[in-house]
């Protein structure tokens, strides 16, 4: 009897640390600075990586990317900030609906920097 509670509550304890795992693994939602979601930003559109812009509200947005995990494969991690945080031309194109990220589109004065120190086409 005593062997069967104890068998009982170890397969107890190892089906909460799974489900503890599983919703710990679905709650990737990360607050970040401006300058670090410029960043995330920028790989929207990169065929090696999975990121794209979800959208934007009033006061925040929101960019979902995707993070290889040796372990566990693929996890989408959502990052977010707030509309204050970001440079004013790429509030107006959030705020108007379209994406600053698409390719051709002018991200920022970061994006413009780099278009300026590249090599001009032959």
């Amino acid at each position: 009897m005593k062997r069967k509670r104890v068998v009982a509550v170890a397969v107890l304890v190892v089906l909460t640390l799974a489900v503890l795992t599983a919703l710990g693994s679905c709650q990737n939602l990360k607050h970040v600075d401006g300058s670090e979601f410029l960043q995330r930003a920028e790989s929207i559109g990169n065929p090696w990586t999975d990121s794209k812009l979800i959208g934007a509200t009033n006061v925040d947005v929101y960019l979902e990317s995707g993070v290889l995990n040796p372990l566990a494969g693929w996890r989408k991690i959502v990052y977010w900030t707030e509309l204050a945080n970001l440079p004013a031309e790429i509030v107006a194109k959030l705020r108007a609906g379209t994406n600053p990220w698409k390719e051709g589109a002018d991200p920022g004065s970061h994006a413009a920097d780099q278009k300026s120190n590249s090599r001009p086409a032959r």
